[in-house]
């Protein structure tokens, strides 16, 4: 019968994708990843073996748009709930409904209010120190930036990134100009041409870590990690990377948490199996410029900090609210 059928073929899919039940987890967090590449190699191999009907619930959760923190945590990711400092900020917008995306990146250095919590009073600070108070307080700063509520948050750690970009084979990267990366960035010296380039873990890393080479600081280091991520994406949706699949998710599990059920990825995977069009996406760093201020709530003075430009600022908040106001 079909339940029979069905059974038989998720079997075979979890073969194909070599997929065991010990690593589901794994998958569910590269489902989330592809879900926001968009068309992906996992659910052209769910398109070819399975029927994916959906749940009147499910259906609802590709009605919905949603916005996403992804969060680049400065060590190991082993709890979402975890303070450290967020050395990567972007806000992604989700239209399920219109296949839109918007991505926006935010200085880590950002100057920017933080809100009162249980041992500091509300003050002026760097951006990154807001994960210092947990993802809660991140989002609460996104949302008081923006204009916006901030729905899941996914943790990336950029080690892990290194090693899920060994193990996929590389990527190449885009870089906007000519520089070579200091000590602050990699033990080793890498030098990067404008174009693209053929990068392993390491380099990429490095790629993702160097600010002192750019006249635009730590705003060039967040479009180069968008850069980054986007090569990443691009190269988990290609036929290349599906036979070692089952390696590629345990990475992916280990570099990545999120507070996202697998209830609703399973289901915007499968809004994504029964509509294989494209996405549309728009990213953009939000400006600003470098000064110097004292830091109200971790108590330091004349620290680097960016003023973000307000213009910037609300040409990333009507991006945002464009996709998820969109119904067509």
């Amino acid at each position: 019968d079909t339940e029979q059928k069905n059974t038989k073929n998720k079997k075979k899919l979890a073969k194909v994708l070599g997929i065991s039940n010990r690593v589901m987890k794994f998958a569910i967090a590269a489902g989330l990843i592809l879900v926001i590449a968009g068309a992906s190699t996992i659910t052209y191999f769910a398109k070819v073996y399975l029927d994916y009907t959906m749940t009147p619930e499910e259906e609802q959760i590709n009605e919905k748009p949603f916005v996403l923190m992804l969060t680049g945590s400065d060590s190991s990711p082993k709890s979402l709930m975890l303070s450290d400092r967020s050395d990567a900020n972007l806000l992604i917008a989700v239209n399920p409904k219109t296949k839109q995306l918007a991505v926006v990146s935010t200085d880590r250095d950002a100057y920017v209010k933080l809100p009162q919590t249980d041992d500091k009073l509300a003050g002026y600070d760097k951006l990154c120190h807001a994960g210092l108070e947990g993802t809660e307080v991140q989002k609460s700063v996104m949302k008081d930036l923006y204009g916006v509520d901030v729905d899941y948050v996914s943790k990336v750690d950029f080690d892990g990134v290194k090693e899920l970009i060994d193990q996929i084979g590389g990527i190449s990267v885009y870089s906007d100009e000519n520089f070579t990366t200091g000590q602050d960035a990699s033990p080793v010296p890498y030098t990067f041409s404008q174009g693209y380039n053929e990068c392993n873990g390491e380099m990429a890393l490095a790629f993702c870590r160097e600010r002192h080479a750019f006249a635009e600081g730590n705003v060039a280091r967040s479009n180069n990690q968008v850069y980054v991520l986007e090569a990443v994406i691009k190269k988990l949706s290609s036929p290349d990377v599906i036979g070692d699949y089952n390696a590629v998710t345990k990475v992916i599990g280990d570099m990545m948490l999120t507070d996202m059920t697998k209830e609703t990825m399973i289901a915007l995977i499968k809004g994504q199996v029964n509509c294989l069009s494209e996405w549309n996406c728009k990213t953009m760093s939000v400006t600003g410029k470098y000064t110097s201020k004292n830091l109200q709530v971790f108590g330091m003075s004349n620290v680097a900090v960016t003023i973000l430009d307000e213009n910037s600022v609300n040409e990333a908040s009507n991006l945002i609210k464009d996709v998820l106001d969109e119904t067509e």
